[in-house]
């Protein structure tokens, strides 16, 4: 990372991301060196985590022998519902539940749900020929879904800009990280040439669920089954698990703190250890 100036990137090759401004992962030289610090962890996935894997469970115990979707379906709306949380500040329950929540967030959920099941469709033609008349009405509707998706990007920009300007606290996600690590480096800088602009406020925005939708559904999924398909491996996370978070409370645990000593599951999910193969 400080040697930056000696690794060129084939920035070519990295346009597709651009969907909405310039990012972190489609710039380089000064311009990366600039975002980089901007996109640092957002703390406030272990908390969206927790609940959204809670209400998951609960709802696989309710449904008993019935369950009609698939792992990855689940999957994918867990991780869904953790980036809209993150990154716009969003929340949604896993399931049911619509008596106490505002039907007016869930616009940021689908628009965004819509936009990456069809990234590639859209990176490839581009939102603009999408809305030409000889495209299917479905396709069209896609390409609308994507300008609406900035305009709710742009209320939540200036929504987040408002609270930090009158000294108010945020929620936490990444637009208000964003803005608040853009204005700090132009402060310590002593210049506007650190500001983040709104175009790459937003690409940053997306490419945090670009880049996490797909990879972390799928990788939630199969972790899944085969823990389901190997219960020795399963007790030997569990055993792990009891011994750096005891308390079974969960308003307890300490991500920051756990983290590092949870090395088992860190690495069933980056490489299991699949057992030898049984013989019947």
């Amino acid at each position: 990372m400080q040697r930056w100036k000696e690794f060129g990137r084939p920035l070519e090759t990295l346009e597709m991301p651009n969907l909405f401004g310039e990012n972190v992962s489609t710039v380089g030289g000064r311009g990366w060196q600039r975002q980089f610090p901007s996109m640092g962890e957002v703390t406030v996935l272990s908390r969206l985590s927790l609940r959204q894997g809670t209400e998951m469970l609960a709802f696989w115990e309710s449904q008993g022998s019935k369950v009609t979707k698939s792992t990855a379906d689940d999957t994918r709306t867990f991780t869904l519902h953790v980036l809209s949380g993150a990154g716009f500040g969003k929340s949604y329950p896993f399931k049911g539940s619509n008596d106490d929540v505002d039907p007016q967030p869930s616009k940021y959920r689908d628009s965004l749900s819509l936009i990456l099941d069809h990234i590639l469709l859209i990176t490839i033609l581009g939102p603009k020929l999408l809305t030409t008349r000889w495209m299917p009405e479905a396709w069209t509707r896609i390409s609308q879904t994507v300008f609406d998706f900035k305009a709710y990007m742009t209320e939540i920009l200036v929504e987040e800009k408002h609270h930090i300007g009158q000294g108010k606290p945020t929620t936490g996600n990444l637009v208000a990280s964003l803005i608040c690590a853009s204005e700090q480096a132009s402060h310590e800088d002593g210049t506007k040439g650190h500001d983040l602009s709104e175009s790459e406020i937003y690409g940053s925005i997306f490419v945090l669920h670009f880049a996490g939708y797909d990879s972390t559904a799928i990788t939630l999924a199969s972790s899944l089954v085969f823990l389901a398909a190997n219960i020795e491996v399963r007790d030997w996370l569990l055993e792990e698990i009891h011994h750096v978070l005891p308390n079974p409370d969960k308003s307890t645990w300490n991500y920051t703190e756990a983290f590092p000593y949870l090395k088992r599951c860190l690495s069933a999910l980056v490489s299991p250890p699949y057992p030898p193969t049984p013989t019947f």
